[in-house]
């Protein structure tokens, strides 16, 4: 599958990437790390789609890049300026805890088993 130059996922941090745990950053959810690592290298931009600001928003890049994840953007798609001065992010994919039909884990975590299979669904069925 060949996936659009541009196409991007925003994915969250807490409650997505990690367990719950701020101003903490907590431990990785199971298998959020690998399935970020293995769309960022089919060539999908990946955009840190958070609520956290200052020295909390730095400490979560961090811990993207400690993790082998480089977003692409935080919490702004740098291509949408050139046609919308919108503060919303525009991605074609919303990974979040708090979004409706977000498959969750006993604790309220994303279940990224799921998500993985959703995933590879979406690029296995249409170009992206």
């Amino acid at each position: 599958m060949k996936i659009k130059p541009g196409t991007m996922v925003a994915v969250d941090f807490d409650g997505t990437l990690v367990r719950h745990e701020y101003p903490g950053i907590g431990p990785a959810l199971d298998g959020a790390v690998e399935t970020i690592v293995w769309l960022q290298a089919l060539g999908v931009r990946i955009a840190l789609w958070t609520m956290r600001s200052g020295k909390e928003l730095d400490e979560a890049v961090a811990w993207m890049e400690a993790h082998g994840i480089r977003p692409n953007a935080v919490n702004i798609n740098p291509a949408q300026q050139s046609w919308t001065q919108s503060p919303k992010l525009y991605a074609h994919r919303y990974i979040d805890d708090a979004a409706i039909g977000c498959p969750l884990d006993k604790d309220g975590g994303v279940y990224w088993p799921s998500v993985r299979a959703e995933l590879e669904a979406w690029i296995g069925g249409a170009p992206c």
